[in-house]
């Protein structure tokens, strides 16, 4: 059974290489700018969930994603030769939304303490 570092190790070796992969190998004029932001592997190490994050919105980042997918078999590829692994694990990319979540978390707590400090008179004067 494999640690929970060794686990982690694993992931972040992922993460570093599918990036330097997405850009500086892939072609494919489908993908824009992306980043790879974490990289989820599961237990037996037979998959992982590669997080993305982009400035794309709309259909291309539907092409991101669609570039990604195609690209997929070629990345193992690359990261069979770059890494000491016995396996790769297969790829399944998805958008990380948690930037663009925190974000709209952020602008509604802000929103909240504006309504506080408005609707409380007395606040201003402590």
């Amino acid at each position: 059974m494999m640690g929970p570092s060794r686990h982690l190790r694993v992931a972040e070796s992922l993460r570093r290489e599918i990036s330097n992969i997405i850009r500086s190998d892939l072609k494919d004029p489908r993908i824009g700018h992306l980043t790879v932001t974490r990289v989820e592997v599961t237990a037996d190490l037979q998959f992982a969930k590669v997080y993305i994050s982009t400035l794309d919105e709309g259909k291309q980042l539907e092409k991101d994603l669609t570039g990604l997918g195609h690209a997929g078999g070629y990345i193992r590829t690359l990261l069979k030769k770059r890494l000491i692994m016995k396996n790769i694990p297969l790829l399944d990319f998805q958008l990380d939304d948690s930037i663009e979540f925190n974000i709209k978390m952020d602008h509604i707590l802000r929103a909240s303490d504006r309504e506080q400090n408005d609707a409380d008179p007395h606040k201003d004067r402590e």
